[in-house]
Order: structure tokens, then sequence, then C-alpha cells
């Protein structure tokens, strides 16, 4: 995309966020992959955008395929989203 900064640095930009949410992102089977949080600061100009960089809670990339996103809002309620991700093969090296 024209919107990535390297080859490197892949993300997923949620937009018009509330000023808080949680946001869990699980595979097709379930499976937590990573937790974010967006806390505002009391500042009203907090930004409305929330950024996941493509890796799991051992900050390991994710395999291309189709993700949901649970956006929690409290006071605001719910929402289930899809997320697609398609990455180029990498190797990565332990």
């Amino acid at each position: 995309s024209t919107l990535d900064r390297s080859k490197s640095d892949k993300f997923v930009t949620f937009r018009h966020m509330p000023l808080n949410a949680t946001v869990k992102i699980y595979t097709l089977n379930g499976d937590l992959v990573k937790t974010l949080y967006k806390a505002s600061s009391g500042d009203p100009s907090t930004s409305s955008t929330l950024e996941w960089n493509l890796q799991n809670m051992d900050n390991v990339p994710v395999a291309s395929g189709i993700y949901i996103a649970l956006i929690d809002a409290p006071g605001i309620g719910q929402k289930v989203m899809k997320i697609i991700v398609f990455t180029a093969q990498e190797r990565i090296n332990f």
C-alpha cells in the first residue's frame, strides 16, 4: 500500500474510534491474537485512530489470512469487523 511507511512497517488503522475502546483481534478459530487499548488522555485533540502493527502478542508478524476484530466501547456498544491480511512471504530468523 502507498500508506506503508516501509516494507517492514506494516499496519492496519482503525478509524473513527471513540475516546475509550478495546480491540480484540481473533483468528477464525477463535484464538486471541492481540488486544489493543485506546484510552482518552483528557485532551480534546486526541486522535480518533488506533493502529495494529500486524503482530501477535509475542510481537511475531501474523500470517496472511482472515481475522476478526471485536471493538468494545464502554457506554457505546460493540462492533465486529473482518480484517483480511495479505503479507509477502518472509523468513523470520530466531
